[in-house]
């Protein structure tokens, strides 16, 4: 008994040295809260085991839409650093922790651009905080935009148009523009006028199936009817299609360019007028030298015209206005600086009632603007006289204030008069907007009208 007591101490005794000599493990796991990747030492090594201190490298990379919030140890927090080094000293738990932050994933599907507060959207924005968002969706020809926010339809263009939202984001939001091939029918009745579209004549009722946002471009003139009278267009009737609404308006020039936005139906206006007396060469005084001119006669008479006009030479016209007047339009080269008109004034009988007018054009787009002076021929008791109008070069400017357009008469003589020298008659400075756009006028260019009047006028332009 004593042996056997004897070897189990020794057995023991051997147990317990062979126990104590193995070193003691320290553990290390890694964890991940969120969405992202994690490195320890370069590797993606999540459990580390060791029988003495250590040190981890750590290196922590969101995905997309996502952000780094920090590193705890144990529970605690230890580093908002993404990239930090640990000492391990016992057994230790690490969390790499990240948050989800306001994200947009764009796409965009069609022809057309999405722009994001102006610019073009990215197809990830990220976001630190939650944030409104202005989108714009520009179609390109032929496609119309739609907008959708997480496969929900918020947008949806009723034209050929931008299509402008905003949208909050506060967490990852899937936005997608939509462009959708689109095509509108235009109808162009010409309505016996003159008519081309995109340079190719129209001469009855002509149907298009056109992309949206297509540039369509229409040109028309008179058609004579015969010596005394001719069919013209007074202007274009334009209807389109805006949804469920169609927009009526009406066009008050000859040519018309049209963009296709929507179901669209053009027609002319058309109107028998009297036939104008054709162009008259001729000339003005410019830097004291003679420079040619024409002069054309206003269109679309309602009246027949009564009267005549013909160049003297040496810069002198001489402009007879009848019972219904008559009125021309005289060329002027356009970098003028100061423009003299300087005459006589000769009643045909006495008792006659004159009216003129002398003015500058001063804007010849979807309107023909004109400024100048109606003297006040006959009404001083005399059969003649003389006159000498100034107009300066500032009264070209006028289109650059905004009231002008209000009311161009108070803002002419606010910012520009002109000077009458040399004359003994009133007069009144007037301004005036017409629809009738003549083709080939420019601003800076002169209209005379006279009737019941004879002009004999001097135009002299100074560079």
């Amino acid at each position: 008994m004593a042996a056997v007591a004897a070897l189990a101490a020794a057995l023991a005794w051997l147990l317990i040295v062979k126990t104590s000599s193995k070193p003691p493990q320290i553990l290390a796991s890694i964890e991940v809260e969120g969405h992202g990747t994690i490195l320890a030492n370069g590797t993606s090594k999540a459990f580390w085991n060791l029988t003495k201190p250590f040190k981890l490298n750590l290196e922590a990379k969101p995905e997309t839409c996502w952000a780094f919030k920090g590193w705890l140890v144990n529970g605690s927090l230890y580093s908002v650093e993404a990239s930090v080094a640990l000492l391990v000293k016992g057994n230790t738990t690490v969390r790499a922790v990240f948050a989800a932050k306001p994200c947009v994933l764009f796409s965009v599907e069609g022809g057309g651009v999405l722009l994001v507060n102006g610019t073009p959207a990215p197809p990830i924005l990220e976001l630190e905080k939650p944030s409104l968002l202005a989108l714009e969706a520009k179609p390109a020809v032929g496609f119309t935009p739609q907008l959708h926010v997480n496969g929900t339809l918020v947008g949806k263009a009723e034209a050929w148009q931008p299509l402008e939202t905003l949208v909050r984001v506060g967490g990852t939001t899937n936005i997608t523009a939509r462009f959708v091939e689109t095509y509108y029918w235009v109808s162009i009745d010409p309505k016996g006028v003159e008519a081309s579209v995109n340079g190719t004549p129209v001469k009855e009722l002509l149907q298009l199936r056109l992309p949206a946002g297509y540039t369509v471009e229409i040109s028309s003139s008179c058609k004579v009817l015969n010596e005394s009278h001719q069919l013209c267009p007074l202007g274009w009737r334009v209807s389109q299609k805006i949804g469920s609404v169609w927009l009526n308006r009406t066009a008050p020039y000859l040519n018309l360019t049209l963009t296709v936005v929507g179901d669209t139906l053009l027609a002319a206006n058309p109107g028998v007028t009297w036939r104008a007396p054709p162009p008259a060469k001729g000339g003005v005084i410019y830097n004291g030298t003679e420079v040619p001119s024409i002069a054309v006669h206003t269109m679309f008479l309602v009246f027949p015209p009564s009267g005549s006009y013909r160049y003297l030479g040496n810069g002198w016209w001489e402009i007879e206005g009848g019972s219904t007047g008559v009125g021309i339009y005289i060329s002027i080269p356009g970098n003028w600086s100061k423009l003299v008109i300087e005459g006589t004034w000769q009643l045909p009988y006495p008792g006659a009632l004159p009216d003129a007018d002398i003015s500058v054009v001063v804007e010849e787009r979807e309107y023909d603007y004109k400024c100048g002076v109606t003297p006040s021929f006959g009404r001083v008791g005399t059969m003649n006289g003389s006159f000498r109008v100034v107009f300066p070069r500032e009264i070209l400017d006028l289109p650059k204030y905004p009231d002008y357009y209000q009311d161009p008469a108070n803002a002419y003589e606010k910012y520009v008069w002109p000077k009458m020298e040399k004359f003994n008659v009133a007069f009144i400075a007037q301004a005036t907007r017409s629809r009738r756009v003549m083709p080939g006028v420019k601003a800076g260019d002169v209209f005379i009208y006279a009737h019941e009047v004879k002009l004999r006028v001097r135009i002299v332009a100074e560079p």
